[in-house]
């Protein structure tokens, strides 16, 4: 019997059972396949250049992998409202401002701090203003998870399926919060490593100011004294030095002393 024949007899004598089978290897393949997914974009940002091209990184890897109409990261920016960072659709997109109000999911999933998952965006009442674009588009279902950072929302990351794909299941919702976890791990870690340089540099500049008025009060002195020395047959006039003079040197000390800046910083 050929290996079809076989295959057929199987089914009739066990079809439930084959059934099972299957759909069990379709559930492995799709988990080795977010499995993949998580190793690949925990790869490339380690080895990305900065935040920006980490989060570049993620959405086109997520858009890739799980063949997405749209993927994309946005922040909030108290200055500046919501803006794109990052967009499939477009790799030049670093910095697009964007109104709130017409990503209805997205506002949702920010102002509630948890994932929104769209299963039909196309019948969802809040999308009839794009809802012909999207039917265009094949758009299937949406996904928006919150970007979290020390438990405060700073941005979302926002997914858009095609009706040609698998639905979305509870397992993919899961990677695309790692994922999103990630994201917010990534720009914590920034903004502290931003912070970090920021100081060092004050704490540089300072010194460097420091440094500056010491050199500078060492000239100073220098100069004076070798002006000091070159005085010839003054010795007299020097020990007899009357307190006026002694407050007249006081005054000038303390005016050099101030032109230089030093009572305003300490070493």
């Amino acid at each position: 019997m050929t290996p079809n024949g076989t295959l057929t007899a199987r089914r009739e004598v066990a079809p439930d059972h084959f059934e099972a089978l299957t759909a069990r290897v379709a559930e492995l393949e799709a988990e080795r396949t977010r499995l993949a997914a998580m190793v690949t974009i925990l790869q490339r940002v380690a080895g990305a250049a900065n935040v920006t091209d980490a989060m570049v990184t993620v959405s086109h890897e997520l858009a890739e992998v799980y063949s997405l109409d749209r993927s994309s990261i946005i922040l909030l920016d108290p200055a500046e409202g919501a803006r794109i960072v990052a967009s499939s659709e477009d790799p030049s997109i670093r910095n697009l401002s964007i109104e709130l109000s017409r990503y209805p999911e997205v506002h949702r999933a920010i102002a509630s701090e948890s994932t929104v998952f769209i299963a039909d965006l196309t019948a969802e009442p809040m999308s009839w203003m794009v809802r012909e674009t999207l039917r265009r588009r094949n758009v299937a279902s949406a996904i928006v998870v919150p970007i979290m950072q020390s438990e405060k929302c700073v941005g979302a990351l926002f997914l858009r399926t095609r009706r040609d794909r698998a639905p979305v299941t509870a397992e993919d919702i899961g990677l695309f919060e790692s994922v999103a976890a990630m994201v917010g791990s990534a720009i914590a870690k920034a903004h502290s490593d931003a912070a970090a340089v920021r100081q060092q540099v004050s704490v540089t500049g300072a010194a460097l100011r420091v440094d500056a008025q010491r050199i500078a009060l060492v000239t100073f002195l220098d100069r004076l004294l070798a002006q000091f020395r070159n005085l010839d047959g003054q010795a007299e006039s020097v020990a007899t030095l009357t307190d006026a003079a002694d407050a007249d040197l006081d005054r000038a000390v303390s005016m050099v002393v101030r032109a230089l800046g030093i009572g305003a910083t300490k070493a």
